[in-house]
């Protein structure tokens, strides 16, 4: 297994391994069972890499933005399957922008539902640079020529994101801090166009904020461990 096109050394892959035991005993070990198959498939049909982790001090960022940055790991198959389901009437057609889109798994697997444009955001040089070779390297193997692209090289609160986007997601990117903030940029957008929005937020560990924003609840399945999903609507 490689790493942005880096060879693991024994370390490396101890470490990683260790972090999926460490995501699999919160999630709890049938759940992960449930992931494996779906990461199989996905695996061999998108034929990219995005199948490995980054600790924030790992990250090529500052260390300003270290310290609100969370660990990068890739949203589950299983769940973003699960997730998209749930709301895929509102997916086709949508402008879907992924915030902390790391290598750009969810970007390449929510064009399955049909959205108009994907946009993923990130701050790390690195997991932009792999980004677009995954998403180059699956638009061309797929011939899929109706979904617009883009990644955004930049932080959160820096990304000004079209006054058409509808469809917001999070897998557990940042603090609360800049949660709270990028919340009140999507709610200024609203004064400027006033749209009907989907929030969707994987390990929802600062899920509260949204509800005292203002956002309605209208899925949820979380564990003890803050493991699982939430979705709101404006």
């Amino acid at each position: 297994m490689q790493i942005l096109n880096i060879n693991k050394t024994g370390k490396e892959k101890f470490t990683f391994f260790y972090r999926v035991f460490k995501i699999a005993r919160t999630w709890g070990f049938i759940k992960i069972l449930l992931f494996i198959p779906y990461e199989i498939f996905y695996g061999i049909k998108y034929n990219v890499n995005t199948l490995f982790s980054l600790n924030n001090q790992e990250l090529d960022v500052s260390k300003e933005r270290k310290v609100n940055s969370t660990e990068y790991f890739p949203t589950p198959y299983y769940i973003a399957n699960k997730v998209f389901k749930l709301v895929r009437n509102k997916l086709a057609g949508s402008v879907f922008i992924d915030f902390g889109s790391g290598a750009g798994r969810i970007l390449m697997f929510v064009t399955q539902f049909g959205p108009k444009k994907i946009i993923g955001v990130e701050f790390s040089k690195k997991l932009c640079d792999k980004a677009i070779s995954n998403l180059n390297k699956y638009f061309n193997t797929m011939n899929n020529t109706y979904t617009d692209w883009e990644i955004k090289h930049c932080d959160a609160l820096e990304y000004d994101f079209p006054l058409d986007s509808n469809v917001f997601f999070f897998y557990d990117p940042f603090g609360p801090i800049i949660i709270q903030q990028v919340i009140q940029k999507i709610k200024l957008s609203l004064e400027q166009n006033n749209r009907e929005i989907i929030i969707i937020y994987i390990s929802p560990i600062h899920r509260k904020i949204f509800s005292e924003m203002g956002f309605e609840l209208i899925h949820s399945k979380v564990n003890k461990y803050n493991k699982g999903f939430v979705i709101f609507k404006n």
